[in-house]
């Protein structure tokens, strides 16, 4: 794994932890597309591929626009270890990446269960340190 918590050349670093390479299944719930009118996305539920991860957040790929400030519910699948872990987060940013017909999408987790987020911060600080 990578730990890509430096900015690299595009401002100020405002992760809280460092970031992780990892390639995995998502599937992402839109729960509330928020005020700004788009609510044709409440409810929709999208397969994408996670870029890379941390503890609090992760960074993945999608072939739709997800906007800024869509409130979600996230099911990372990890066939390897036979787990999955449901998140609820936020998107906190979204770029086209016309290059690739994509969006990367930026999002940090918000109300996920206790437990959840025990179990997700031990298999991220396993890859640290793997």
């Amino acid at each position: 794994m990578y730990d890509l918590s430096s900015s690299h050349g595009r401002g100020i670093n405002r992760r809280a932890s460092p970031r992780y390479r990892r390639k995995q299944k998502i599937k992402l719930k839109v729960l509330s597309a928020g005020p700004s009118g788009k609510r044709r996305f409440n409810g929709r539920v999208y397969s994408c591929s996670s870029e890379d991860v941390s503890v609090g957040g992760v960074k993945f790929s999608s072939r739709a626009e997800i906007p800024v400030n869509t409130e979600f519910e996230l099911r990372i699948e990890l066939p390897g270890l036979n787990k999955s872990f449901i998140h609820s987060g936020t998107v906190a940013w979204s770029r086209k990446d016309d290059t690739k017909a994509v969006y990367h999408v930026g999002v940090f987790f918000t109300d996920s269960d206790p437990r959840t987020l025990t179990a997700w911060r031990k298999l991220v600080q396993a890859m640290q340190q793997g």
